[in-house]
């Protein structure tokens, strides 16, 4: 299994990221954070209106629970990376296995486990030591 650890989520921050989920509550929460910490960000419920989000202005973060409609399969993510190859995609699992698989396929730079803390997902984006802790 692979984490904010890796090497992989090492290079400089996103200039904005787009948080993908279908909870109403956590986007609020990851907005809150990404605000807070100065990171540009916007918010989609689905895949289309995160990828309509991602070709109106360059950002270089996607945050994803997991695995979202319309989007089946990992095709779209395969292709947003194709389309985006500095994207830094992280992906918010369940804590098993499969979603450590899935999100190597999809060439996810961090997979982070429930629950969410602020450090890791800053840490995620590339904030370090007492950046991420704030």
């Amino acid at each position: 299994m692979f984490s904010t650890n890796d090497a992989t989520v090492l290079r400089s921050r996103p200039s904005g990221v787009v948080v993908l989920c279908a909870d109403p509550e956590i986007r609020d929460v990851l907005r809150f954070w990404l605000a807070g910490a100065g990171v540009p960000v916007a918010v989609a419920d689905d895949g289309s209106g995160a990828e309509a989000l991602l070709a109106e202005k360059e950002r270089g973060g996607l945050i994803v629970d997991r695995f979202l409609p319309p989007w089946s399969g990992l095709d779209p993510f395969k292709i947003l990376k194709r389309r985006y190859p500095a994207l830094r995609v992280i992906v918010i699992g369940g804590g098993n296995s499969d979603n450590a698989r899935l999100a190597r396929e999809v060439g996810a730079d961090a997979l982070l486990e429930r629950p969410l803390r602020r450090a890791g997902i800053l840490r995620a984006l590339g904030f370090r030591g007492e950046e991420a802790e704030r």
